[in-house]
């Protein structure tokens, strides 16, 4: 076995939330704008005319409430989301509107490399 290089740890989650209140489903809504936002890069400077772009936001996931016995994440870029409206199996509305069930999966992969020195 020849060590090329180290990898950067990849993380995939995913989930079924299904709101139970109107409250609950506009926090929802507002995570996912949020994952939505921070995953995109911005531009630097006023006006579309700048071509200098900003790195999206970074994250640090934890467990909650407590890691202890969970692995630790350091800073991580968020690849990829996924929205789908029909958790259920099938579409399924409250009658705001609201979606009755999301699936959200999210795709994060550390930008800083582990060293044995990390463990200790």
């Amino acid at each position: 076995m020849l060590f090329n290089q180290p990898n950067y740890k990849d993380f995939k989650f995913s989930w079924t939330l299904m709101p139970r209140s109107q409250k609950e489903s506009d926090n929802l809504n507002s995570i996912i704008k949020a994952f939505r936002k921070n995953m995109m890069p911005d531009v630097q400077g006023a006006g579309a005319q700048s071509i200098l772009m900003d790195y999206p936001m970074i994250v640090k996931p934890q467990f909650k409430p407590n890691d202890n016995y969970m692995f630790k994440f350091k800073y991580c870029a968020i690849l990829d989301i996924n929205v789908d409206y029909t958790g259920a199996g099938m579409p399924a509305f409250f009658p705001s509107n609201a979606p009755a069930a999301v699936k959200l999966d999210i795709h994060l992969k550390e930008i800083d490399l582990w060293m044995r020195s990390d463990l200790m």
